[in-house]
Order: structure tokens, then C-alpha cells, then sequence
């Protein structure tokens, strides 16, 4: 029994040895050299009351990525040019919300026209462009429900709503969509042994019960059909408190432009929950910088709950 409990400890102390000799010191010499690029975030929509441009700063491939800036808030110093039919305006920085903004009534966003953008910081510039697509229209609304069991207890069940969006894709060209949409209620909330407070609360509708990419669709091999979205769920958890006909599903359609789909479908493909996921190259429109300045044009559709 001595001579295999050895063995065993030898094995083990070679595996552990095999190990770490797979971990190793590399050079920094040896690897690319990279600086920090302005990282540009803007969006614009007909629908909007404001255009919010974020600027700021990538973070270096070494060292200590708590040193380096991944707040979601705009750095300071910018000037920020948006520009359209021969009018250019500054966005100032907004210091409650921490972004560059402007009213839609200073740069009203029209459909079909393009945007141009360029941001400066210190020595940095970048620019781009793009160019608001045309809307289209919610067709129908499918309802279902579907009997889901509470997670505390077998016997407790309810009914989830399901929705789902049709639309008729435009034909001879390709088109970009995404499907969003949020269930707005006033809440009861008890705040004290007779105290009750109405608190209103906003759910988002989720279209990713079957994929990640659930809320993004493009018309490839479908172009000029019929068009229907995965369906968008509501939780009958999220109904359980609500003040009586307070409660409405707002139901919303984006044509997309190329940037925004190709961006967002990026970013949502990337499983950051898995330690063995591949380096993910980003698209990006930002000339000389990272980011993504898009356009899109919604249409939408509001059902009141009874």
C-alpha cells in the first residue's frame, strides 16, 4: 500500500509540475504595441427628443484594466460636431447626465438623410457618418400565453404573455431590424404596516428566451416576405401588483441601420460568461477611433391590459 500511495503523490506532483510549466512570462516586447483610441457611442432616431453622443476612452491590452477607464460616463474636454445639409451644431457636455446633448430641435433627424459626426480630444480625432433608414410599419401583434410553474413552489403556476411582432419587409433591398419592446404599470408597494406608496415601474419585454440574438433579424432569404419576430415574453410575476387599468405593453419595430445590426449583433454573440471564449473583433464605423455611430427609425404599437 506504501509503494502505490507513493506512486499516486509522484503522479500528482508531475501533473502539478506539467502545469506549470504551461504557464509562462511573456515579453512585452514581443507583443503588439497599442495606444488608447477615443471609443464613440451616438444614436439617432426621428422618435428621439435628445441626441446623446458618449465619448471616451479604450482600454489598454496589459496591465491592470481597474486602472483604465470603463466608467459608462462621457469624458470631459470633447468637442463634439454633428453635422447635416450644410448645418453643423456643437453638443455641449451635459453635466447631470455625463454625455454630450443637444435637443432634436437644434439637429431634427430625418429620414434619409445622413449625419456627419467628428469628436475631438486632446491630439485625438475621429469621424463617421451615417444615414437614417426608412421606418417600418408594425403590420400585427400575435398574443399568446403559455402556463409556466413558480420557481418556489410545483404547485404555484401562472400565465406568461407572449408576443409577437409582424411586419412586411421592403423588397429589393436589404434591411436590418430589431424588436424591443416594455410593459409600463403603476405599482402598490407597502412601504410601512399601513402605508402604501403607487410607484411606477417599467419591464422590459424580453425576445431572447430562444437566443441571444432573438431581438435582431435581417431579411436575408425572406426579402420581401411577411416577416414575424421570436416571441417577446412577459413574466405574470411582473402583474402581480399592479394598480388597476395602469398597466400597457408598448410593442416597438427598429429598421436598423447597417452599423447598428452588425454592432449589436457582435457585442450579443460574445459569450463573456465563458472563460474559454475567442478574442471578438468588434466592427466598428468610428474612423480612427472604436465605437459606433448609427441610425434608426421606429414604429410602434401600444395595448392596454386589463
Amino acid at each position: 500500500m506504501k509503494i502505490v500511495a507513493t506512486i499516486a503523490t509522484l503522479l500528482l506532483l508531475g501533473v502539478f509540475t506539467a502545469c506549470d510549466t504551461l504557464i509562462k512570462d511573456v515579453d512585452p516586447s514581443l507583443l503588439p504595441q497599442t495606444v488608447n483610441k477615443l471609443v464613440v457611442h451616438g444614436y439617432l432616431s426621428p422618435q428621439d427628443t435628445a441626441i446623446n453622443i458618449m465619448v471616451n476612452r479604450s482600454n489598454e491590452v496589459l496591465g491592470n484594466i481597474y486602472n483604465n477607464t470603463g466608467s459608462s460616463a462621457s469624458l470631459t474636454g470633447a468637442t463634439v460636431l454633428l453635422s447635416s445639409q450644410n448645418r453643423e451644431v456643437k453638443l455641449p457636455f451635459n453635466t447631470k447626465d455625463l454625455v454630450y446633448r443637444i435637443s432634436v430641435k437644434e439637429m431634427p433627424i430625418v429620414e434619409g438623410q445622413t449625419y456627419s459626426l467628428k469628436v475631438t480630444l486632446g491630439d485625438q480625432t475621429v469621424q463617421s457618418s451615417c444615414t437614417v433608414p426608412k421606418a417600418t410599419f408594425i403590420k400585427e401583434i400575435k398574443f399568446d400565453s403559455t402556463l409556466s410553474t413558480s420557481m418556489f413552489s410545483s404547485a404555484q403556476t401562472y400565465y406568461d404573455y407572449l408576443y409577437r411582432i409582424v411586419w412586411q419587409d421592403v423588397p429589393n433591398q436589404v434591411n436590418y431590424y430589431r424588436v424591443a419592446g416594455y410593459l409600463f404599470q403603476i405599482e402598490k408597494i407597502q412601504t410601512g404596516p399601513n402605508n402604501y406608496q403607487m410607484m411606477p415601474n417599467i419591464t422590459n419585454i424580453n425576445f431572447r428566451d430562444k437566443s441571444r440574438l432573438g431581438d435582431l433579424v435581417s431579411d436575408q432569404n425572406v426579402d420581401g416576405e411577411t416577416m414575424i419576430s421570436d416571441a417577446g415574453r412577459i413574466s405574470a410575476y411582473t402583474l402581480t401588483r399592479p394598480v388597476q387599468n395602469s398597466r400597457q405593453v408598448t410593442l416597438m419595430l427598429l429598421s436598423c441601420d447597417k452599423n447598428y445590426y452588425d454592432y449589436h449583433r457582435t457585442v450579443r454573440s460574445f459569450d463573456d460568461d465563458n472563460p474559454f471564449s475567442e478574442p471578438t473583433l468588434i466592427p466598428t464605423n468610428i474612423q480612427n477611433g472604436l465605437g459606433c455611430f448609427a441610425a434608426y427609425n421606429k414604429s410602434s404599437i401600444n395595448i392596454t391590459l386589463k
